[in-house]
């Protein structure tokens, strides 16, 4: 039986280049451009998966679509994965986690390394200068967060809602800034290592790279 596959933020022309890979994989697809539309298929039709457009991430309505699915998986999927073998091998694990409910797949490494920061996803594992650097639960959310999209500044709003799943308030930033303030402070085992977290004026912060 065919998959059946919701696509989620992307525009026509971007769809028209992820539909064929998703029809190999024997796939049926519905499309949404706009979060009304996706809320509405998604209350009215039963998926197998969904698929995400990066940017999505930018937008607070797209992320309360994404907290709405609690039982089919999630893959996000950007642009720069088009036409790469890395979006094919992604489709190629549909079959793998069928069933698993909840996932969520984002298409970046999930090791990443800069200067003298390391940093692994799926061990949970940060170092620096090959020093292995503690962080609490938070913190290290925090930091995958930002690490996820380097150089792209993630709000305040994003950051509570994503890392917290709370609403924010303006009593909520205080918690985000002492979060930061603690991971700088962790990372930077030496005056001589570059503090890679960004303040962006009342906007919210970034990875700079």
């Amino acid at each position: 039986m065919a998959d059946k596959v919701l696509v989620i933020g992307y525009d026509r022309k971007e769809y028209d280049i992820i539909c064929p890979k998703l029809l190999k994989k024997n796939a049926t697809i519905d499309f949404s451009e706009t979060t009304q539309t996706a809320q509405y298929l998604l209350k009215e039709k039963s998926y197998d998966w969904t698929i995400f457009h990066s940017r999505v991430l930018d937008s607070l309505p797209y992320v309360n679509v994404m907290r709405s699915i609690r039982h089919i998986p999630i893959i996000i999927i950007s642009p720069e994965d088009f036409g790469m073998e890395r979006i094919s091998y992604i489709l190629e694990c549909f079959g793998d986690l069928s069933g698993k409910k909840g996932n969520t797949i984002n298409t970046w490494s999930h090791s990443f390394e800069h200067g003298d920061l390391y940093f692994n996803q799926d061990q949970r594992e940060v170092s620096v200068c090959g020093k292995k650097i503690d962080l609490t639960t938070k913190e290290f959310d925090l930091l995958a967060l930002l690490i996820s999209n380097p150089n792209r500044v993630f709000t305040y709003e994003m950051i509570a809602d994503i890392v917290w799943t709370e609403n924010y308030d303006i009593y909520f930033r205080k918690t985000i800034t002492n979060h930061i303030s603690s991971l700088r402070q962790k990372l930077r085992i030496t005056q001589d290592i570059p503090n890679l977290i960004k303040s962006v004026h009342n906007v919210g912060y970034k990875l700079n790279i």
